[in-house]
């Protein structure tokens, strides 16, 4: 995963017909630039140097749990191999604060390797102040086999929640975490007494991306509900750090998590998830949802 080894769009304006599409924001197309930069520069100075370069002070990266990554990269010395990604997806809140870019990645032990050793895609969360760089607030992503066919590059993207929705945003930041707060509880007490499948039926966007290891993403509410019903697990949550945009429209929430297989069995799986939340509808709707599992071994202590 992109720790080390979007096509939604939250453009809001008025109401435009399909001959006449909204533009896309300076905003998304800047933190599609700062994710290529960022690749770019680990390709040219060294996957160490590129993490120093765009993680922020306090961005988190997750190594058997979330960690400073500009403390954890400090700590450890420049490594040989390559890791190179791109965007295929992005959005930003209407603040241009608070965005994610997700796409496919590579690694080579070897940088001159003709075929990667690992393949994945990761889950970018940037953020700025002020209308400074855009910095990475967090940082993660799942391994999964090669792709069947080539990723399309990130292009200007069509609005999927044109309207502005302010029903239940705050101005004041600790009321909107608050309220994010709530939802993501909800949200995990849902899926802890009945299963995953119905709280995502209750909470998610139909754009919802599903983000697991050892698979490709799943992209669509329906897709995800219908490998989410195979699954047949309880999971429960508990949300370390919650983070809103100043427009209260885009929010993240990361934490702690655990499975269990089928009603009251065992726990078979614990580790960390990250959940991106848009409001669009008048309600806050889960776009997006990665699972980072602890290794085999600890779950099994």
């Amino acid at each position: 995963m992109k720790n080390g080894v979007t096509a939604l769009v939250l453009f809001w304006g008025a109401i435009q017909t399909s001959e006449s599409p909204p533009p896309v924001s300076s905003e998304l197309v800047s933190i599609v630039e700062a994710e290529r930069a960022f690749a770019q520069t680990a390709a040219a100075k060294g996957i160490r140097q590129a993490f120093l370069q765009f993680l922020g002070p306090d961005g988190i990266l997750f190594h058997s749990g979330p960690v400073n990554g500009q403390q954890w990269w400090k700590d450890r010395p420049a490594q040989a191999g390559l890791l190179s990604w791109f965007p295929i997806f992005a959005a930003v809140s209407k603040a241009g604060d608070l965005g994610y870019t997700t796409g496919p990645f590579e690694y080579r032990k070897e940088p001159e390797a003709a075929k990667p050793d690992q393949f994945g895609h990761y889950v970018t969360v940037w953020n700025r102040s002020g209308g400074g760089p855009w910095r990475v607030a967090v940082d993660l992503g799942t391994v999964n086999p090669g792709p069947e066919e080539p990723f399309p590059d990130w292009k200007d993207q069509v609005a999927l929640c044109p309207l502005p929705s302010s029903a239940g945003a705050h101005p004041d930041p600790e009321i909107s975490r608050a309220a994010l707060r709530a939802v993501d509880r909800k949200f995990s007490e849902q899926s802890a007494s009945q299963s995953l499948a119905p709280a995502v039926a209750a909470h998610a966007s139909s754009h919802l991306r599903l983000f697991r290891m050892n698979r490709h993403p799943i992209v669509g509410k329906q897709k995800a509900l219908d490998f989410l019903a195979e699954q047949n697990v309880e999971q429960g949550s508990e949300a370390l750090q919650v983070e809103v945009s100043a427009s209260a429209d885009l929010g993240y929430c990361y934490g702690r998590y655990w499975i269990r297989a089928g009603s009251g069995g065992e726990v078979a799986e614990t580790g960390h998830y990250l959940r991106i939340w848009q409001h669009c509808g008048q309600r806050w709707q889960l776009v997006l949802d990665i699972l980072y599992p602890l290794p085999s071994s600890a779950n099994s202590q």
